[in-house]
Parts: C-alpha cells; structure tokens; sequence
C-alpha cells in the first residue's frame, strides 16, 4: 500500500489538513534523521496521526464503541483514539510504538519514545501551517534537544486555554527539568 497516495485520497477533500500531514511527515522526517531514528517508522506515523481529523461526529463515536476507547474522553482527543484504531484495522499496523504515538500525540504521555517525542513535537512545528512564534521557538529547540522541544510544548499546552489531559500533566512532571524560559520580541 502507498500510505502517501492513500492519505492523500482520505483527506482529497480537506487540503489544508493534508497540507499539515504532509508538513508532519517532511518535518518528522527531518527530525527522525538528525537523531538517527527509524525514518520509515517515522513518516508512518506521521502520515497516520490525523488520518480520522476529518471522520463525522457519528462514524467517530461508532468507531470508538467499536474500538473499546471511553467516549467520556474530550471530543477532541477521539481523532486521535480512533486513529490508532483505523491505523490497526485498516492500515494493517501492528507496531505498538507506532500506535501509542498517534494515541498519545495530542495529550503526550510519559512513557513516550524518542520517536513518539518526534510526533508529538512535528505536530506543532511542521513548516507548512504552523507560522507561529511559538512553533518556530520549538522548531529551533527541537534540533538542539527533543527533551527540551517537548518541555516548551507542554508549557505551552498547560498555559493554553483548553483543559488538560491527566497524561499531559504526568508527562510534564518528567520533562519539567528541560524547560527553559524562551524570550522574543
């Protein structure tokens, strides 16, 4: 199967969330080669991370059910939930670490790998629609450490608007050592 024709055929309809897949893949990429990680694991799960966004309310919440995931969890992390799905039953992956990285790449978790890390960073630094200060900070932190990378987007998601998840927290409490005030103007 070509992943990259077929997430391209899922999201034909969406292009700027094909648009932020494909600049995860390219920046995973780039990521997994500069601290010598599996590349085609990789792009994989970079390909596969958001491959539900765009799934309807009604499919998700089926696929959820179907899949064994506690529809009690915040609406917004299901895509990642029935991803992990869609990535074992359609997609035919068994890997756990490829799965656990598009279960966990909204909230983090402290158990993540080093690839994992690289997901859950790419996603907010990708080149293509995230222009941001913030990204860009992350971006140019994430070649000189991934811990600190992963440490300033914790801080960024605990000081943001939007209600935690308790994985984000615990995985806080690991990576907290890392942080380091950034400043810009």
């Amino acid at each position: 199967m070509d992943l990259i024709k077929e997430i391209h055929e899922v999201m034909k309809e969406h292009p700027g969330r094909l648009s932020h897949i494909m600049g995860v893949m390219e920046e995973s990429i780039r990521l997994a080669e500069h601290y010598d990680l599996d590349v085609e694991k990789a792009k994989t799960i970079a390909l596969l991370h958001d491959v539900a966004k765009k799934t309807g309310h009604c499919t998700m919440k089926a696929l959820m059910i179907q899949g064994g995931y506690d529809i009690r969890e915040h609406e917004k992390l299901w895509h990642a939930y029935v991803g992990e799905y869609l990535a074992l039953t359609k997609y035919g992956v068994s890997d756990e670490e490829i799965l656990k990285a598009i279960k966990w790449h909204p909230t983090g978790h402290p158990e993540m790998t080093e690839l994992q890390k690289v997901l859950f960073v790419a996603d907010i630094t990708e080149r293509n629609t995230r222009k941001f200060k913030d990204s860009e900070i992350m971006r140019e932190l994430s070649y000189q450490s991934l811990n600190e990378a992963v440490a300033y987007k914790l801080q960024y998601m605990i000081n943001g608007p939007i209600r935690m998840h308790e994985h984000t927290y615990a995985m806080w409490d690991k990576y907290k050592e890392y942080y380091k005030e950034v400043t810009y103007d």
